[in-house]
């Protein structure tokens, strides 16, 4: 990295963002020195976690161009692809 990149990044920050820029810098460097580790919790009832193996989704296409999202049905005649009547999350679940 140049000099002129570096100002040109550093002058946008504020103070406070330099100083801990600086601080996580010192910290991590000293603890990858003295071999800090995080320690873990085993056989704590307050930390288990519960995995599913898949998470359902009723997200469908049925052919030709009906959709249903968020238990919201649509038929298009031609996909509106910035469709709105039923909100910006379903519009994503359309496009995506």
């Amino acid at each position: 990295m140049s000099l002129i990149q570096l100002y040109n990044t550093i002058k946008y920050l504020r103070a406070k963002q330099i100083l801990y820029r600086i601080y996580y810098l010192l910290r991590n460097k000293y603890r990858n020195k003295v071999g800090f580790k995080y320690k873990l919790l085993k056989n704590s009832k307050s930390y288990l976690v519960n995995l599913q193996e898949y998470i359902f989704t009723d997200n469908k296409y049925i052919p030709p161009k009906e959709f249903i999202f968020l238990n919201k049905k649509k038929k298009f005649k031609e996909i509106d692809w910035n469709f709105k009547e039923y909100g910006k999350l379903w519009t994503y679940n359309l496009n995506y």
